[in-house]
């Protein structure tokens, strides 16, 4: 059998420990507590921080896209103009050429026809063979 002193220093050591028990109870609620208050916390910074993200995100794309079709006009107007200048210059080198034949020619018909009597009717033999032969040169 267990001395009696040995029995009531088991007894205080089970009263200590359940005391011990109690009070980490207590402080595991209180721990769980904090702990779900640190939780929604942590879960609101985590979602407000993806939520700037996303935010971040959609200014990024908003300005990529702005930038890119802004580039894009620019590059369209540039070679407009370019195609356009060259179309007016070779239009205006063409008028240029056809006008030098037609005054090629009228000298030519003047040097041959030198009264003015006949003007403005004026025959020449194979005019539109010349014509065209001293356009096609010009071109």
């Amino acid at each position: 059998k267990f001395p009696s002193s040995r029995i009531a220093f088991i007894k205080k050591r089970i009263e200590h420990k359940h005391s011990n028990l109690s009070s980490k109870m207590k402080r595991v609620k209180q721990n769980s507590f904090e702990h779900d208050e640190t939780g929604i916390a942590v879960w609101f910074v985590r979602n407000l921080f993806l939520l700037g993200l996303v935010g971040v995100m959609v200014v990024l794309g908003i300005t990529t896209f702005l930038i890119l079709q802004q580039s894009e006009t620019q590059l369209a107007e540039t070679q407009y103009g370019s195609i356009v200048e060259r179309a007016l210059q070779k239009a205006a080198t063409f008028s240029t050429q056809r006008l030098m034949a037609t005054v090629s020619i009228a000298s030519y018909v003047s040097e041959m026809v030198p009264d003015a009597e006949p003007w403005p009717f004026v025959t020449v033999k194979g005019f539109m063979r010349l014509s065209t032969n001293l356009i096609q040169t010009k071109s």
